[in-house]
C-alpha cells in the first residue's frame, strides 16, 4: 500500500515534466509561455496593467521599457542584473556606460513587483517581468503580440565591465555590432530585426553629435547622413552643451512601432551611426532593411521569432537560481500608478543585492539535481521511467488521476479572457414598445489617444492587450452588446474623455 501511494504521488509530480522540456522548442533553457499559469495565473494581467498605465502617462515609456530588456539580456542573459543597486559585493550596471543617465522604468518595474509579490509571493521573477513588459510596450505602441517564454530566474550579481563592452554603442561600427550580437547566439538577420525596436524611443545628443560635426576626426560630419536632415539636428545638438537633448529616433511616427525606422535608413535619415551603418556597410543586411521598409507585415513576423530568440541568451533555470523580492523605501511611483493598485508601495525596496532577500530554504543538491534531470526527459523516457517504477514497486494498475497532465480542466490563459462582453438578455424579454438593452459602438478614436482607449476598452471588457488592442484598431466595431442605458451611457462618457467617439445604438 505504501509504494502503491508513494507511486501515486511520485507519478503525479512526474507528469510535470513536460512542461519542464516543452519550452525547449524556444531554445535556451527551460521556458514557455504557460510557466505561471497555476502558480500565478494573474501575473501577466498585472504587468499589462501597469504597463498601460506608465505608457498612457508617458508615451517614452515603451521605448524605455524595451531597452530594459535588452540591456538585460546582452550583458549576462536575460537575469535581471540590470536592476541590481551596488553593494558590497555587486558593481551595478546602471552605472556603465549603456545606461548612466539614460536606463530608466525602474520604477514601473518595481511597482509590478510590488503587486505581484502581493499577488503571489516569491513566485515571478524580475526577468521574465521585463520579458513581460517589454513584449506589452511593443503591443501598446501598435506592434506585433508574441507568447513570451517564461521561467527565468534572477542574477544574484551584475557585470559593470559586461555592459560597457557588451551592448553595442550608438557610434560603433557595422562588424562590431554584428560580433557582439553573433556573442550573443544571434545573426544579422537578428541584428536588422532588432534594431527595428528604435522605431519609437528618444535618444541624447551627445550619443549621435559626432555624426553632425566630427564623423572621422578630421572636423567634417558623415555625409552618409541626409544633410537637410543633419541641419535641423544641429539646431538643438551643438558641437558643446545639450549633451541630454532628446531627438526621436524615428522621427516619422515616433511614439508608433512600424516600419517607418527602415524607411528613414532608405532615405539616410537613420539617427545614430549604428542604425545608418546598417544599409550603407553590409550587402545582406542593406537587403534587410529593404525588405522591412517594403513589409511591415515580414519585419512584424521575423520581430517576434528575433526578439523571443534573444529573450532566451542564457536565462538561469531550476531551483538553483532564485527569485528577487520587492524592493527601497525612497523610490516614488506615478501618481496613476499609485492609485490604480491595491499595493502598498511605501513598503517596497529596491532592487538590491540576495543577501537583503527572504531566507527561502533552497532544496538540497540531490533534489535539485533530480529535478533537472527529469525537466531534460522526453515524453518517452518519462513514459518508459514511469513502468520502470511501476513494476519496481509493483503497482498493479495505473492509477488514471495521476496521468492528468497539469492544466486539463482548467481554464485557458487569461489571454482570451472575455471575449464578447457581457451577455445581453434572452429575446423573449425585449419589449419594443420600451428599449430596455443597448450596444455600445465604437465609431473612431483620434491617433494619439490610442493607449488611452485601449486601456479603458480592457477596464469594461476584461479583454487581454492583444484582444483589445485588436478591438480598438477595427473601428467602427461594436464594444459591448446587451448593456442597460445607464452602462451604456457611463461607457461612453468615459470613452469619450480619453479621445474615442463612441455611440449607442
Amino acid at each position: 500500500m505504501a509504494h502503491s501511494m508513494g507511486f501515486v504521488t511520485f507519478l503525479s509530480l512526474l507528469s510535470f515534466a513536460p512542461l519542464c522540456f516543452s519550452g525547449n522548442t524556444f531554445g535556451g533553457g527551460h521556458l514557455y509561455p504557460q510557466f505561471y499559469d497555476h502558480s500565478c495565473p494573474k501575473a501577466q494581467e498585472i504587468v499589462e496593467h501597469f504597463v498601460a498605465e506608465a505608457v498612457a502617462e508617458d508615451p517614452r515609456m515603451a521605448a524605455s521599457l524595451l531597452r530594459l530588456h535588452f540591456h538585460d539580456c546582452f550583458v549576462k542573459g536575460c537575469d535581471a542584473s540590470v536592476l541590481l543597486d551596488s553593494s558590497e559585493t555587486v558593481r551595478s550596471e546602471k552605472g556603465s556606460n549603456s545606461n548612466r543617465n539614460s536606463a530608466r522604468g525602474f520604477e514601473v518595474i518595481d511597482g509590478i513587483k510590488a503587486a505581484i509579490e502581493k499577488e503571489c509571493p516569491h513566485t515571478v521573477s524580475c526577468a521574465d517581468i521585463l520579458a513581460l513588459a517589454a513584449r506589452d510596450s511593443i503591443v501598446l505602441t501598435g506592434g506585433p503580440y508574441w507568447d513570451v517564454p517564461l521561467g527565468r530566474r534572477d542574477s544574484k550579481g551584475a557585470s559593470l565591465r559586461g555592459s560597457n563592452n557588451n551592448i553595442p554603442g550608438p557610434n560603433s561600427k557595422f562588424q562590431t555590432i554584428l560580433t557582439k550580437f553573433k556573442l550573443q547566439g544571434l545573426n544579422i538577420v537578428d541584428l536588422v530585426t532588432l534594431s527595428g525596436s528604435h522605431t519609437i524611443g528618444n535618444a541624447q545628443c551627445t550619443n549621435f553629435r559626432q555624426r553632425l560635426h566630427n564623423q572621422s576626426g578630421n572636423g567634417k560630419p558623415d555625409y552618409t547622413l541626409d544633410q537637410s536632415y543633419a541641419a535641423q539636428l544641429r539646431a538643438r545638438c551643438p558641437t558643446s552643451g545639450g549633451d541630454q537633448n532628446l531627438f526621436f529616433l524615428d522621427f516619422v511616427s515616433p511614439v508608433k512601432f512600424d516600419n517607418n525606422y527602415f524607411k528613414n535608413l532608405l532615405g539616410h535619415k537613420g539617427l545614430l551611426n549604428s542604425d545608418q551603418v546598417l544599409f550603407t556597410k553590409n550587402d545582406v543586411s542593406r537587403e534587410l532593411v529593404k525588405k522591412y521598409a517594403y513589409s511591415q507585415e515580414l519585419f512584424f513576423e521575423q520581430y517576434t521569432k528575433s526578439i523571443i530568440k534573444m529573450g532566451n541568451i542564457s536565462p538561469l533555470t531550476g531551483y538553483k537560481a532564485r527569485i528577487h523580492n520587492t524592493l527601497l523605501p525612497n523610490q516614488r511611483f506615478s501618481s496613476s500608478i499609485q492609485s490604480s493598485s491595491n499595493v502598498n508601495l511605501t513598503s517596497t525596496r529596491y532592487y538590491t543585492t540576495p543577501s537583503q532577500e527572504s531566507s527561502k530554504k533552497d532544496p538540497s543538491e540531490s533534489v535539485s539535481k533530480i529535478v533537472d534531470e527529469l525537466c531534460g526527459l522526453s515524453l518517452l523516457e518519462v513514459m518508459d521511467l514511469t513502468e520502470v517504477l511501476r513494476q519496481k514497486w509493483d503497482v498493479k494498475e495505473m492509477p488514471i488521476m495521476a496521468m492528468m497532465m497539469p492544466g486539463m480542466g482548467f481554464g485557458g490563459a487569461m489571454k482570451g479572457a472575455g471575449k464578447g462582453g457581457a451577455a445581453g438578455p434572452g429575446k423573449g424579454e425585449e419589449k419594443k414598445e420600451e428599449k430596455m438593452v443597448f450596444d455600445v459602438k465604437l465609431e473612431g478614436f483620434d491617433a494619439a489617444a490610442k493607449i488611452k482607449v485601449i486601456k479603458e476598452v480592457r477596464g469594461f471588457t476584461d479583454l487581454g492587450l492583444k484582444e483589445a488592442k485588436d478591438l480598438v484598431e477595427k473601428a467602427p466595431t461594436l464594444l459591448k452588446k446587451g448593456v442597460t442605458k445607464e452602462e451604456a451611457e457611463k461607457i461612453i462618457q468615459k470613452m469619450k474623455e480619453v479621445g474615442a467617439k463612441v455611440s449607442m445604438e
